[in-house]
């Protein structure tokens, strides 16, 4: 009896469906040439998707980035976030545990053993920039889960970030982004706490930490006070002095704890020694 390997794999965009027998996810659907069930399980990968081949014929079935799956209006939907090609024998059944993600925040998070009956595709926008990401080979979690919250919570564009992305990779992600969506690049990112769960799934809605640059170029040498403002121009914390700073251009970094702030708008400045700002750079704790 012939044993044939199944191998689940994560492709670039449009990977393969050049072959004459590879199908998306929901063109198949559309065909009736699949059944599936998804259901939530424990562990990291949280979906499970059972998909069966209705046809006579091999077939490979390209799940979509981007593809919601939907259990009700109170849980969190699953969504997909890089493209995972299927490839299924005739009439064969497969289970594949997915790492699926959060497609709305402040949702509950799946329970063991919920279906999620329902499926359709996010925004082009969102699936644009979930396969532009894929297509850089960019595995961190926290970056796929903040783009998809930007997308379906519309969260502060800073907060598309990931401190395990490299800095000049995450500018061509927030470039991206901002080109499609008509928006500037943030000067500054903002990072979230842990949910106290510990699931990567709950989003505990708690702003942590800011991180920038403020660059300027000073004409004689001074102190530099770098402090926040408040949305009333008031000082709310003196984050730290550079003492007899010279002549010239200087990069600040900020990594600035926001965890006692009240959410609102805030402007991160620097000053010389006599008070004079010299730069600032407003930010939304949000």
């Amino acid at each position: 009896m012939k044993i044939k390997q199944f191998v689940v794999f994560l492709v670039l965009v449009a990977s393969g469906l050049t072959e004459a027998n590879a199908i998306t996810f929901g063109d198949a659907l559309k065909k009736r040439e699949i059944r599936y069930q998804v259901v939530a399980i424990p562990g990291p990968r949280r979906m499970l998707l059972k998909i069966k081949n209705l046809l006579s014929s091999q077939r490979r079935v390209e799940l979509e980035a981007g593809r919601f799956f939907t259990c009700n209006s109170a849980t969190q939907p699953f969504v997909i976030s890089r493209p995972v090609a299927i490839e299924l024998d005739p009439g064969e059944e497969r289970e594949i545990p997915i790492r699926a993600y959060c497609g709305f925040a402040t949702a509950h998070i799946p329970g063991i053993g919920q279906e999620f009956k329902s499926t359709n595709l996010g925004s082009k926008n969102l699936c644009d920039v979930l396969n532009m990401v894929s297509k850089y080979h960019i595995v961190s979690d926290n970056l796929y889960q903040n783009i998809i919250w930007f997308y379906t919570n519309k969260f502060n564009i800073a907060a598309v970030y990931s401190a395990d992305v490299e800095k000049e990779l995450l500018n061509v992600v927030l470039k991206y982004i901002c080109d499609k969506e008509g928006m500037k690049v943030p000067k500054y990112n903002i990072s979230y706490a842990a949910a106290p769960s510990g699931d990567a799934l709950e989003f505990s809605g708690r702003p942590e930490t800011i991180y920038g640059t403020i660059e300027l170029a000073l004409e004689k040498r001074t102190d530099l006070h770098l402090k926040v403002l408040d949305a009333q121009g008031k000082q709310v914390e003196l984050i730290e002095v550079h003492v007899d700073q010279p002549a010239g251009e200087l990069e600040i970094p900020i990594a600035l704890r926001i965890s006692d702030y009240k959410l609102g708008e805030y402007t991160v400045c620097v000053s010389d020694e006599h008070g004079t700002i010299l730069r600032s750079m407003p930010v939304t704790v949000s």
